[in-house]
């Protein structure tokens, strides 16, 4: 386990680690799972988890979420696959098409209302 960009990051046996930040009480940590192609063609998914025992999570995480890439295409995802509200949040966050062909960098940012925001960097390989 180490630190990246503010973020707490742990080896998930995954190609791409595991992210985790702790702000005003609320865990949010992301992890990508990235197109099988190796040229980087598909649909590219985050594995999203919020906890907080403080603050309702009230909020639909595909409306606060954004993915971006180092050649400058940004991305709105088409679906997260839980709900909203409550106390623990575990889902999928899934942009489709060719999401990240010819990135070499990718970043997930998540904006709830009311919180700070987050954001998750990762260098491709």
């Amino acid at each position: 386990m180490g630190t990246q960009n503010g973020a707490v990051v742990r080896n998930s046996g995954n190609l791409l680690w595991e992210k985790i930040t702790n702000e005003r009480g609320v865990w949010i940590s992301a992890r990508p799972q990235l197109p099988a192609d190796a040229g980087k063609h598909g649909p590219c998914s985050f594995i999203v988890k919020l906890n907080s025992h403080m603050v309702d999570l009230g909020f639909d995480a595909a409306s606060v979420s954004r993915l971006t890439t180092d050649n400058g295409t940004v991305m709105l995802p088409n679906f997260w696959s839980d709900g909203r509200g409550g106390h623990h949040l575990s889902g999928k966050l899934t942009f489709l098409g060719d999401t990240i062909a010819d990135a070499t960098s990718i970043t997930l940012t998540i904006d709830p209302p009311g919180l700070t925001r987050r954001v998750f960097s990762w260098t491709l390989q």
